[in-house]
């Protein structure tokens, strides 16, 4: 179960202000229950108790694996039972400002439901601790591990949130009618509930990508997978709170920072029926330290084609690419400083060159296909904690990508060339913290502005522009 999260930041044309009263349960701290608990495994001892005390209990499968838990029998304070139960099991248990109980890898406090002093930020919200407002699903780095996965793009084409055809590797063609289903550029981007590329937003640690091609959907295959921390997933339309190209919901793709030693991986797969041979090298290199941390991962991509004359079905249409060939080169890296106890900088960064080639054949004649697609996004952040609990984030983003595509009727020569070339550039500024104290948690709020600048060019059209200038106010109000 995943614990934190990264913040999505809001981006609207307009100015908006919003309460949330969060109905959350209240129960007095001093409250017994009586229990019956045998001594068990640990993840199946404290979902016991949960369910029995009606509290919330949230932890990692990896922090309670092969840990047994003591016996309870008889009446407890909740904080009672927690101490016992998990006594001598090497965790550490605390309780977030929301009421919600966790446990962590660590030695348990001498009140073991002291308020966690790591802040949790909900995908959503500009406000620490607060409720999502949309259920989120996550994908986290063990269920990334387990998937068998070696490319961002498949990973997130086995959701079933996400609609995998359009632009995307695999898919041929579309009628005319439904062109922007198109696999143009050979990029992954995301279609969640099938709306179209244009209505889902894709972020990287909470900052925009720029569009790829001209449909203007994200290619996501710019992430090594091995970079990615966790996925987080709102798959309703979150328009309201991020702007018209969130229609269908966002997904936000958390990358590793806190990373120490050197991983390898490699892949190699083959179709059974001959072509499509890939091949999939990564490594990654971090240092983590108290006030410091250095990460970088480079992923290399080489994949032969499948054409139709390979495949018993579709050998009629000859040398027509049912699989392009493609390779791709994609690095992540980030780094971070604390500059001193109270202010932090880091800055991030992915570059990638993407490449492929096809032909089709039509009427007799057969078309020839070549195009390249460098593209790249790079953030910074400086965050200043005052004294007074408030946070201060400034932070600004750079993002972009240009492809080139390249026809011909000679695989060799001749070839006209077209091309789309997009970016988009950000700044912002975000004050959250406590505004006043109510019986029920502090009104939380959170204030902030932005201004940001997109733009398009292609080789056949002028090149229009976006200037969004946004504010926003937030505030967060618990009711018992």
């Amino acid at each position: 179960m995943i614990l934190r999260t990264f913040v999505l930041r809001r981006l609207a044309a307009t100015a908006a202000l919003s309460a949330l009263v969060a109905p959350t349960i209240c129960y007095a701290q001093e409250a017994t229950y009586t229990l019956n608990i045998p001594a068990q495994d640990l993840g199946t001892a404290l979902k016991a108790l949960a369910s029995a005390t009606g509290q919330q209990v949230a932890f990692r499968e990896s922090t309670v694996r092969g840990k047994r838990s003591n016996a309870l029998d008889g009446r407890y304070t909740l904080e009672e039972a927690l101490t016992a139960m998990t006594s001598g099991a090497g965790v550490a248990i605390t309780r977030t400002p929301r009421g919600i109980i966790v446990v962590s890898p660590g030695k348990t406090a001498t009140n073991a439901l002291d308020e966690t002093p790591e802040d949790i930020v909900v995908t959503g919200s500009n406000i620490r601790n607060a409720n999502p407002t949309s259920p989120v699903t996550t994908i986290g780095r063990r269920e990334i591990e387990e998937s068998g996965y070696t490319q961002t793009g498949d990973l997130m084409r086995s959701i079933p949130q996400n609609f995998s055809g359009g632009q995307n590797p695999g898919v041929i063609a579309a009628s005319t009618t439904n062109i922007e289903n198109s696999n143009i550029a050979n990029a992954s981007s995301l279609n969640l509930r099938g709306v179209g590329t244009g209505a889902t937003l894709t972020l990287i640690n909470g900052h925009r990508l720029s569009p790829d091609a001209f449909f203007q959907g994200a290619d996501i295959s710019i992430i090594p997978l091995d970079a990615i921390e966790r996925v987080e997933i709102v798959p309703d339309g979150a328009s309201a709170i991020y702007g018209s190209d969130a229609v269908a919901g966002v997904v936000n793709f958390i990358l590793r920072r806190n990373f120490n030693g050197v991983q390898t991986t490699a892949d190699l797969g083959v179709a059974t029926q001959g072509g499509g041979f890939t091949q999939t090298y990564s490594g990654l290199a971090g240092i983590s330290r108290s006030t410091w941390h250095l990460l970088a991962n480079y992923q290399y991509l080489d994949q032969d084609g499948i054409t139709a004359d390979q495949r018993e079905r579709t050998a009629e249409a000859g040398n027509t690419s049912l699989v392009r060939p493609q390779n791709q080169h994609s690095i992540f890296a980030t780094a971070g400083v604390d500059l001193s106890n109270a202010m932090s900088f880091s800055v991030e960064g992915n570059f990638s060159h993407r490449s492929s080639r096809y032909q089709t054949e039509e009427s007799g004649v057969e078309y020839y296909y070549r195009d390249s697609t460098p593209s790249y996004a790079v953030a910074a952040s400086l965050e200043y904690k005052l004294r007074n609990g408030w946070n201060i984030r400034a932070s600004a983003t750079a993002a972009g990508s240009k492809n080139n595509l390249l026809l011909s009727t000679d695989p060799h020569d001749n070839f006209e060339k077209d091309w789309y070339k997009n970016s988009d550039r950000s700044v912002e500024l975000v004050a959250d913290g406590s505004l006043l104290k109510l019986p029920s948690g502090d009104v939380k709020v959170a204030i902030g502005a932005g201004r940001r600048h997109d733009t398009f060019s292609a080789s056949y059209t002028p090149s229009p522009t976006r200037n969004v200038t946004y504010v926003f106010g937030e505030m967060l109000v618990v009711a018992c």
